[in-house]
Parts: C-alpha cells; sequence; structure tokens
C-alpha cells in the first residue's frame, strides 16, 4: 500500500510538474500583454502550481490537488478559448531548391 500511495504521489508531482512547465510557456507565448507581464505571469503560474505541491506534499493532499486542479482548469479554458492566428508569414524568405539530382542523371 505504501507503494501504490509513493508511486501515485511521483504521478501527481510529475503532473503538476509537466502543467505548470507548459503553463509558464503559454503564457509566455499567448498572454496579450508587454513581455515583462508576460514573464511575471508565467511567474506568478509557477508560483501558484509550487504552493499546490508544497499543500499536496504537506499532507493536504485534497487541498493541493484542488488548488492545482483548479488552476490547471482554468489555465485550459483560456487557452481553449484562444482563436487560432493566420497572419503569420509562412512564405519562406528565399526561395529553395525543389530538384535533387543523382549522380546517375546526366
Amino acid at each position: 500500500m505504501r507503494f501504490l500511495r509513493a508511486l501515485l504521489n511521483t504521478i501527481i508531482v510529475l503532473i503538476a510538474v509537466g502543467f505548470g512547465a507548459w503553463g509558464a510557456m503559454a503564457l509566455w507565448y499567448r498572454a496579450p500583454f508587454p513581455p515583462a507581464l508576460r514573464m511575471a505571469l508565467g511567474a506568478l503560474w509557477l508560483a501558484v502550481i509550487f504552493a499546490a505541491l508544497v499543500v499536496f506534499l504537506a499532507g493536504r493532499r485534497r487541498q493541493g490537488v484542488g488548488l492545482g486542479a483548479a488552476a490547471i482548469v482554468l489555465l485550459l479554458v483560456w487557452w481553449s478559448m484562444l482563436a487560432p492566428s493566420g497572419d503569420r508569414d509562412w512564405r519562406r524568405k528565399s526561395p529553395a531548391q525543389s530538384m535533387v539530382r543523382s549522380p546517375a542523371t546526366p
């Protein structure tokens, strides 16, 4: 039973760390603010996830999971509401060679 609890704790911590890293990068990439504020939002996000992990590992597991899950749900709702942007320049700057010549071809 102790092994299963340790395994579950490890899985929860890994999920939280993954969402923490992804959330910080998502806020940096798509938040509609200047770079300094986006960095602050990423740091705040990491602080919330870290606080949820501290609460979880301190023995108040339900509160820690609840705090982390609420934060993750809010971030996922925000991410799902973003509209894809089609205004990027997808054309290459220089033309690419489209033909490959082999030594056997004259």
